[in-house]
């Protein structure tokens, strides 16, 4: 596991990363794992540029150290008490992988006369939806009626749907509506919410 590539997946409250520990481990015919002598090497942004070096079988990396969200190598070389060295590069991709959160407003919304119809914007329905570390104003919203959802659907599948939903007289009363918030990383989540749709502009459109 020293040079197995790995992700790493973070739920930090603010817009980390957390820090996070590397360490290595390895073995020896002749030589006491005590005796080892073990150096370090860490490329951050897997740019091929020096960021730390150390001798030891473990290093923290943290954001004061320059770590960030996104793909890492550190190289590891052990030596034993005969000379022989063992060298081996582990690549590290660190995600933030905490979703965002949506919030959403209780709306009513008017059928316009003749048509019959209305449509409910995202952007209307968002109350202060927020992330940890994307910007409110950077959320992509997306929006979609009972039975147009779940809780399974891939992000695909979330960002194909629309910044708006459509009523028409068929369904003037309470609706379920879901509100889709996505962030910078690809995160997403959504709440549930309800808007009441009315007819009060033109009568004729109840039942027609």
């Amino acid at each position: 596991n020293t040079c197995k590539n790995d992700t790493i997946c973070q739920y930090p409250t603010d817009c980390g990363p957390d820090a996070l520990t590397l360490t290595a481990s390895a073995k020896d015919n002749c030589t006491p794992d005590a005796n080892l002598k073990y150096h370090y090497f860490v490329d951050l942004k897997n740019n091929g540029t020096n960021d730390g070096t150390g001798n030891s079988a473990g290093v923290t990396l943290t954001k004061a150290t320059g770590l960030s969200y996104g793909m890492h190598m550190i190289t590891w070389s052990v030596e034993d008490n005969c000379g022989n060295v063992k060298t081996c590069s582990k690549s590290v991709l660190v995600k933030d992988c905490k979703k965002p959160t949506p919030v959403a407003k209780l709306l009513s919304i008017e059928l316009m006369p003749i048509q019959c119809r209305a449509t409910l914007e995202a952007v209307k329905v968002n109350n202060n939806s927020w992330d940890n570390c994307t910007p409110m104003t950077s959320l992509r919203l997306r929006m979609a009626k009972a039975g147009q959802y779940s809780s399974q659907m891939t992000l695909d599948q979330v960002l194909a749907l629309d910044e708006y939903v459509v009523f028409d007289n068929t369904e003037i009363g309470t609706q379920t509506i879901a509100l889709f918030a996505i962030d910078g990383d690809n995160n997403w989540d959504y709440v549930e919410t309800f808007v009441v749709v009315q007819s009060n502009m033109d009568p004729n459109c109840v039942g027609n």
